[in-house]
């Protein structure tokens, strides 16, 4: 959708004050948004029938340029209604740049009202708001005005320019760093040599903050140490930033926006599942799912660290996922379909809907992008899923296959140990004629690795192993010791 619901509602507002009902052309624009407004989701079809009674695509896509003409002017003309739509701080980007440009004109033409108030004033708003190239352009445009008559100013707003500029000039620095940290977090490639360089760039922004005061470099800077406690496991740490960070959006006009509030949330949800504090993320991811729109990328993000915070305190949580995966199917990319199917698929596992399950494994194809994690979770619940429904001579096959799978990304991948050694503990099982009791008391040096504490071995939280192998593999000893004992 190009506006919002409130946005619409302005645009119709426009067109009932501008409309004249002889103008057949903008009757037909206030026909368009009645429908649209009446129905979110009609489709071009519906939308011609309504308009023309049958198809009619060269005057529907006339209608469409036209519409977006005004829906251009409804974003141009700010008012004091569309502070309920955007926030503070967007609000008054948008709302400067249009004040100077307009003062701009003006002047071109010659009017020259209260010229230097309204500079003043676009200048300690553009300041209070961190929009330094606003305020660089209003500084440069006020320095041409006094160029003539107040000589002794140009000194001052010239040092004014430059400290704009070095503060512009940091904020877009920690932007591009933060950029290149995401792109890392984005491609699951951070290595050693990104935790170091990580620290450097913390280091870089800590001084950046100190020097500027900037509430701008501050969040990113944050994002960044949190980043860095996250990587070295120190969840407590980054428990302490994360709220840091709450507060700093919460108490900074210049900061605030409702989606970066509700990132904030979904990283603190996030976190405090690595802390098994699985009721504090529930909330959490709950109210960060009420600063998005219902149908955005974010709100199911949300949607999914509920889900595992829900899965993780004992609570299947069918419909979160079940929900999250339909909208992937759909408006999601490629990899988080993918994600999202496997997810959905580990569930019906649990379900004992097997068939169901490889279903849902078909779909999933672009974690081979991710090889050392979702693909290798992907290969694994087929495994469990073919013993589950008996299919011995597949499962055979498909064991022989996750071998060379792990020989051959380990020349290019980090290969967990854990995950070598439940490859074994299968191969094993399949030449013991799947008698799970047999493995286990053979292979339990293995198991016992399973369940320590190793980094190397023990299964870890938010992983793709939503279904962790030692527990499975118990319950099937548990399923042969009752088909053992006799009626």
């Amino acid at each position: 959708m190009l506006l919002s619901k409130k946005e619409l509602s302005l645009l119709k507002k426009k067109l009932e004050v501008n409309i004249e009902a002889s103008d057949k052309n903008k009757n037909k624009s206030k026909a368009l948004l009645k429908l649209v407004l009446n129905n979110y989701e009609i489709t071009q079809v519906e939308l011609e029938k309504g308009l023309y009674g049958s198809s009619n695509k060269i005057a529907f896509n006339k209608l469409i340029d036209r519409a977006i003409e005004k829906i251009d002017e409804v974003l141009l003309n700010f008012s004091t209604d569309v502070t309920s739509i955007y926030s503070e701080r967007n609000y008054y980007y948008f709302y400067l740049k249009r004040k100077l440009l307009v003062i701009q004109m003006r002047l071109l033409r010659g009017i020259e009202f209260n010229f230097d108030l309204q500079l003043e004033k676009i200048i300690s708003l553009a300041e209070k708001f961190e929009h330094y190239d606003v305020m660089i352009e209003a500084l440069h445009a006020r320095q041409r005005h006094v160029i003539l008559r107040d000589k002794k100013a140009i000194g001052k707003i010239q040092k004014m320019i430059a400290r704009s500029e070095e503060i512009r000039n940091k904020i877009l620095r920690a932007k591009d760093i933060w950029i290149k940290l995401a792109v890392q977090i984005s491609s699951n490639t951070l290595s050693n040599y990104y935790s170091k360089e990580l620290a450097e760039w913390c280091k870089i922004l800590k001084e950046d903050f100190e020097q500027t005061d900037s509430k701008t470099i501050a969040f990113y800077y944050y994002y960044l140490v949190i980043e860095s406690h996250q990587i070295a496991e120190n969840y407590r740490e980054a428990d302490v930033y994360l709220r840091k960070l709450l507060s700093l959006l919460k108490n900074n006009q210049s900061l605030y926006t409702t989606a970066r509030y509700g990132d904030a949330l979904i990283n603190l949800a996030n976190n405090e599942i690595l802390l098994r504090d699985y009721s504090s993320a529930i909330v959490n991811a709950i109210i960060a799912k009420g600063c998005f729109e219902n149908n955005s990328v974010n709100y199911h993000v949300a949607s999914e660290i509920e889900f595992l915070a829900r899965y993780y305190n004992g609570e299947i949580a069918e419909g979160l996922i079940e929900e999250i995966y339909y909208f992937c199917k759909s408006n999601g990319g490629p990899f988080l379909y993918s994600k999202y199917a496997y997810l959905y698929a580990c569930i019906k596992t649990i379900r004992g809907e097997f068939e169901k399950s490889n279903e849902l494994l078909t779909e999933v194809k672009k974690t081979e992008e991710d090889k050392g994690r979702w693909n290798l979770g992907k290969r694994t619940l087929s495994i469990i899923n073919g013993i589950e429904i008996g299919d011995y001579e597949s499962v055979e096959l498909k064991v022989l296959n996750l071998e060379k799978f792990l020989k051959r990304i380990s020349k290019t991948h980090e290969v967990r140990k854990r995950d070598k050694i439940i490859q074994r503990i299968l191969l094993k099982l399949i030449n013991e004629n799947f008698d799970f009791n047999k493995v286990y008391k053979q292979r339990k040096k293995y198991f016992d690795l399973l369940e320590s504490d190793d980094p190397e071995y023990c299964w870890k939280i938010k992983s793709p192993e939503l279904i962790i192998f030692q527990d499975w593999f118990k319950g099937k000893m548990k399923e042969q010791d009752k088909k053992q004992i006799p009626i």
